[in-house]
Protein backbone atom coordinates (compact mmCIF):
# COMPACT_ATOMS: atom_id res chain seq x y z
CA UNK A 1 0.00 0.00 0.00
CA UNK A 2 2.81 2.31 0.83
CA UNK A 3 4.44 1.74 -2.52
CA UNK A 4 1.23 2.53 -4.04
CA UNK A 5 0.70 5.61 -2.21
CA UNK A 6 4.31 6.11 -3.42
CA UNK A 7 3.67 6.35 -6.85
CA UNK A 8 0.52 7.82 -7.38
CA UNK A 9 1.79 10.85 -5.47
CA UNK A 10 4.71 10.73 -7.96
CA UNK A 11 2.15 10.83 -11.16
CA UNK A 12 0.67 13.53 -9.75
CA UNK A 13 3.38 15.75 -9.17
CA UNK A 14 4.65 14.60 -12.70
CA UNK A 15 1.33 15.75 -14.40
CA UNK A 16 0.92 18.89 -12.34
CA UNK A 17 4.50 20.11 -13.21
CA UNK A 18 4.03 19.21 -17.23
CA UNK A 19 0.86 21.67 -17.05
CA UNK A 20 3.27 24.38 -15.52
CA UNK A 21 5.79 23.99 -18.15
CA UNK A 22 3.45 25.04 -20.96
CA UNK A 23 3.74 28.88 -21.01
CA UNK A 24 0.11 28.79 -21.62
CA UNK A 25 -1.13 27.00 -18.89
CA UNK A 26 1.05 28.42 -16.52
CA UNK A 27 -0.58 32.39 -18.05
CA UNK A 28 -4.21 31.17 -17.49
CA UNK A 29 -3.02 29.44 -14.44
CA UNK A 30 -1.04 32.78 -13.00
CA UNK A 31 -2.81 35.18 -15.05
CA UNK A 32 -6.91 34.86 -16.08
CA UNK A 33 -6.47 38.15 -17.37
CA UNK A 34 -5.46 36.70 -20.49
CA UNK A 35 -8.88 35.38 -21.28
CA UNK A 36 -9.64 39.14 -21.35
CA UNK A 37 -7.60 40.76 -23.56
CA UNK A 38 -7.97 37.81 -26.02
CA UNK A 39 -11.68 38.80 -26.34
CA UNK A 40 -10.92 42.44 -26.41
CA UNK A 41 -8.50 41.34 -29.22
CA UNK A 42 -10.68 39.19 -31.16
CA UNK A 43 -13.74 42.65 -30.57
CA UNK A 44 -10.88 44.80 -32.46
CA UNK A 45 -9.60 42.71 -35.15
CA UNK A 46 -13.63 42.26 -35.89
CA UNK A 47 -13.87 46.08 -35.56
CA UNK A 48 -11.23 46.93 -38.09
CA UNK A 49 -12.20 44.43 -40.75
CA UNK A 50 -15.73 45.82 -40.63
CA UNK A 51 -13.79 49.46 -41.31
CA UNK A 52 -12.01 47.62 -43.66
CA UNK A 53 -14.44 46.62 -45.76
CA UNK A 54 -16.88 49.64 -44.95
CA UNK A 55 -13.37 51.50 -46.75
CA UNK A 56 -13.74 49.54 -50.02
CA UNK A 57 -17.22 49.88 -50.28
CA UNK A 58 -16.82 53.76 -50.08
CA UNK A 59 -13.92 53.24 -52.64
CA UNK A 60 -15.75 50.70 -54.77
CA UNK A 61 -19.09 53.60 -55.52
CA UNK A 62 -16.66 56.17 -55.92
CA UNK A 63 -15.37 54.25 -58.83
CA UNK A 64 -18.73 53.46 -60.11
CA UNK A 65 -19.69 57.05 -59.96
CA UNK A 66 -16.27 58.12 -61.99
CA UNK A 67 -17.51 55.27 -64.35
CA UNK A 68 -20.62 56.53 -64.85
CA UNK A 69 -18.98 60.24 -65.94
CA UNK A 70 -16.85 58.55 -67.73
CA UNK A 71 -20.34 56.97 -70.09
CA UNK A 72 -21.69 60.12 -70.09
CA UNK A 73 -19.02 62.08 -71.28
CA UNK A 74 -18.06 59.55 -73.95
CA UNK A 75 -22.17 59.14 -75.03
CA UNK A 76 -22.60 63.01 -75.57
CA UNK A 77 -20.23 62.99 -78.53
CA UNK A 78 -22.39 60.57 -80.25
CA UNK A 79 -25.91 61.76 -78.87
CA UNK A 80 -25.22 64.93 -80.40
CA UNK A 81 -23.95 63.13 -83.72
CA UNK A 82 -26.84 61.28 -84.21
CA UNK A 83 -29.22 63.95 -83.73
CA UNK A 84 -27.38 66.06 -86.45
CA UNK A 85 -27.70 62.79 -88.59
CA UNK A 86 -31.17 62.84 -88.12
CA UNK A 87 -32.12 66.63 -88.16
CA UNK A 88 -29.38 67.74 -91.13
CA UNK A 89 -29.50 64.11 -93.21
CA UNK A 90 -29.82 65.93 -96.64
CA UNK A 91 -26.77 68.06 -95.46
CA UNK A 92 -24.66 64.88 -94.05
CA UNK A 93 -25.88 62.67 -96.83
CA UNK A 94 -24.83 64.83 -99.62
CA UNK A 95 -20.68 64.90 -97.81
CA UNK A 96 -21.30 60.75 -97.48
CA UNK A 97 -22.06 61.30 -100.99
CA UNK A 98 -19.16 63.15 -102.16
CA UNK A 99 -16.97 60.64 -100.36
CA UNK A 100 -18.42 57.76 -102.09
CA UNK A 101 -20.65 56.06 -99.52
CA UNK A 102 -23.43 53.90 -101.28
CA UNK A 103 -27.10 55.09 -100.38
CA UNK A 104 -26.09 57.69 -98.64
CA UNK A 105 -29.19 58.88 -97.21
CA UNK A 106 -30.48 55.96 -95.92
CA UNK A 107 -26.71 55.14 -94.74
CA UNK A 108 -27.16 58.79 -92.46
CA UNK A 109 -30.39 57.91 -91.08
CA UNK A 110 -29.23 54.35 -90.10
CA UNK A 111 -25.96 55.64 -88.70
CA UNK A 112 -27.81 58.08 -86.72
CA UNK A 113 -30.42 55.38 -85.02
CA UNK A 114 -27.18 53.13 -84.79
CA UNK A 115 -25.43 55.93 -82.64
CA UNK A 116 -28.42 56.79 -81.13
CA UNK A 117 -28.78 53.28 -79.59
CA UNK A 118 -25.39 53.03 -79.08
CA UNK A 119 -24.53 55.79 -76.44
CA UNK A 120 -27.79 55.22 -75.09
CA UNK A 121 -27.08 51.83 -73.63
CA UNK A 122 -23.70 52.47 -73.28
CA UNK A 123 -24.90 55.58 -71.09
CA UNK A 124 -27.37 54.43 -69.21
CA UNK A 125 -25.43 50.50 -68.73
CA UNK A 126 -28.39 48.58 -69.88
CA UNK A 127 -26.46 46.16 -72.36
CA UNK A 128 -23.84 48.52 -71.94
CA UNK A 129 -21.10 45.98 -73.78
CA UNK A 130 -23.54 45.93 -76.71
CA UNK A 131 -23.68 49.33 -77.21
CA UNK A 132 -20.37 50.34 -77.21
CA UNK A 133 -20.04 47.11 -79.93
CA UNK A 134 -22.40 49.21 -82.01
CA UNK A 135 -20.16 52.75 -81.76
CA UNK A 136 -17.42 50.15 -82.43
CA UNK A 137 -19.21 48.75 -85.19
CA UNK A 138 -19.88 52.28 -86.37
CA UNK A 139 -16.31 54.26 -86.21
CA UNK A 140 -14.35 52.04 -87.89
CA UNK A 141 -15.77 51.93 -91.06
CA UNK A 142 -16.63 55.65 -91.14
CA UNK A 143 -13.31 56.41 -90.78
CA UNK A 144 -11.77 54.65 -93.41
CA UNK A 145 -14.89 55.22 -95.79
CA UNK A 146 -15.14 58.86 -94.51
CA UNK A 147 -11.77 60.27 -93.96
CA UNK A 148 -8.96 58.48 -95.94
CA UNK A 149 -6.38 61.14 -95.48
CA UNK A 150 -4.26 59.04 -97.76
CA UNK A 151 -6.56 59.72 -101.02
CA UNK A 152 -5.98 63.66 -99.95
CA UNK A 153 -3.30 66.02 -102.26
CA UNK A 154 -4.01 68.99 -100.48
CA UNK A 155 -1.83 69.19 -97.50
CA UNK A 156 -4.54 71.20 -95.34
CA UNK A 157 -7.29 68.48 -96.28
CA UNK A 158 -4.99 65.92 -95.91
CA UNK A 159 -4.10 67.16 -92.36
CA UNK A 160 -7.70 67.81 -91.15
CA UNK A 161 -8.84 64.07 -92.42
CA UNK A 162 -5.87 62.57 -90.85
CA UNK A 163 -7.02 64.05 -87.08
CA UNK A 164 -10.96 62.90 -88.25
CA UNK A 165 -9.11 59.42 -88.70
CA UNK A 166 -7.06 59.31 -86.04
CA UNK A 167 -9.83 60.41 -83.88
CA UNK A 168 -12.74 57.61 -85.09
CA UNK A 169 -10.15 55.17 -84.22
CA UNK A 170 -9.02 56.19 -80.70
CA UNK A 171 -12.81 56.35 -79.75
CA UNK A 172 -13.28 53.05 -81.76
CA UNK A 173 -10.63 51.22 -79.15
CA UNK A 174 -12.14 53.25 -76.24
CA UNK A 175 -15.49 51.36 -77.44
CA UNK A 176 -13.85 48.60 -77.27
CA UNK A 177 -12.24 49.27 -73.84
CA UNK A 178 -15.91 49.33 -72.42
CA UNK A 179 -17.15 46.35 -74.01
CA UNK A 180 -14.93 44.78 -72.44
CA UNK A 181 -15.51 46.30 -69.07
CA UNK A 182 -19.18 45.33 -69.52
CA UNK A 183 -18.51 41.82 -70.71
CA UNK A 184 -16.11 40.79 -67.58
CA UNK A 185 -17.75 42.60 -64.73
CA UNK A 186 -21.62 43.21 -66.05
CA UNK A 187 -23.53 44.34 -63.41
CA UNK A 188 -20.83 44.98 -61.03
CA UNK A 189 -19.85 47.69 -62.22
CA UNK A 190 -22.43 49.23 -60.44
CA UNK A 191 -25.04 52.43 -61.50
CA UNK A 192 -26.23 50.66 -64.36
CA UNK A 193 -29.78 50.04 -65.49
CA UNK A 194 -31.15 46.30 -65.40
CA UNK A 195 -28.93 43.75 -67.35
CA UNK A 196 -25.32 45.26 -67.63
CA UNK A 197 -24.07 42.77 -70.25
CA UNK A 198 -25.55 40.55 -72.80
CA UNK A 199 -22.74 38.75 -73.87
CA UNK A 200 -21.77 38.29 -69.87
CA UNK A 201 -18.81 36.01 -69.64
Amino acid sequence: LKKLSKLLAEKSVSSNSKKFKSPLNWGLFYCPQIVEISTKSARLSQAIQTEWLALIESRKRQMEIIFLVGRILFALLFLASGVGHLTATAAMAGYAQSKGVPAAKASTIISGIVIIVGALLVLTGFYGDLGALLLAAFLIPTAFLMHAYWKETDPMAKMNEQVAFNKDISLAGAALIIFYLFVKFGNDLGLVLGTASLFNM
